[in-house]
């Protein structure tokens, strides 16, 4: 499975987590935290752009990833396992994009 189709399942998970801690709190008459709903909805935008694919991306990914990491574990009880999926395919696809060449051109 390429990169950028990993990237773009960790990003539908992630986005499928908050639309569910939304429903969730909003049954109880409340609403998610906002550092919860800030962390993981910027996660999720960097996943989305780390779909494009690129070696300049892997950065965003890992980023990303690593956001939803501390998420995932505060949330395990209720929606932190797909957080946590989330990040490990988002880690998955950052690792299997090609790394960027540094140096100069050859002759």
């Amino acid at each position: 499975m390429s990169s950028r189709v990993l990237a773009a399942i960790a990003m539908a998970l992630s986005l499928g987590v908050l639309a569910a801690a939304f429903a969730i709190t909003q049954t109880e008459g409340d609403r998610p935290a906002s550092w919860f709903v800030l962390v993981v909805a910027t996660a999720s935008i960097g996943l989305g752009y780390g779909t494009a694919g690129g070696a300049h991306r892997r950065g965003v990914l890992l980023a990303s990833s690593g956001a939803l990491v501390p998420m995932g574990l505060l949330g395990l009880l209720t929606v932190g396992l797909p957080l946590l999926l989330a990040a490990a395919l988002g880690f998955v696809a950052a690792l299997t994009q090609p790394r960027a060449r540094s140096g100069a051109a050859g002759p």
